[in-house]
């Protein structure tokens, strides 16, 4: 499992910057840098979301299983991130491609 934190502070998911999912996916297939990838698992909040969420008993999860597309990142290993830790960024995120892995690192570099 890899450690996750998020700063998506409009996703649905985002508890105390930590996901409250058990795994995410993060998009970005051919992605050489980190704004060429996404948080597929993004959800915006909108209003009803949020006072829905707060009555949601889900805590936050500080680990979460990430399966990454991204086949050019060195922590990707069959689609799964070997990362022990990584960021999630996007702070003013509307949808999901506005957000991206800051852990992203190319095996080109």
């Amino acid at each position: 499992m890899t450690k996750l934190n998020c700063t998506v502070k409009n996703c649905i998911h985002n508890k105390e910057k930590l996901c409250n999912l058990g795994n995410i996916k993060v998009e970005g297939t051919t992605a050489e840098i980190s704004d060429s990838t996404a948080c597929a698992s993004f959800k915006e909040r909108s209003k009803d979301s949020f006072s829905n969420s707060n009555a949601d008993d889900k805590k936050p999860n500080p680990n979460s299983v990430v399966e990454c597309m991204a086949q050019k990142c060195v922590y990707n290993s069959d689609c799964n991130c070997t990362a022990t830790h990584i960021d999630v960024a996007g702070e003013t995120a509307r949808n999901y491609s506005e957000t991206r892995c800051a852990t992203f690192t190319s095996k080109d570099v």
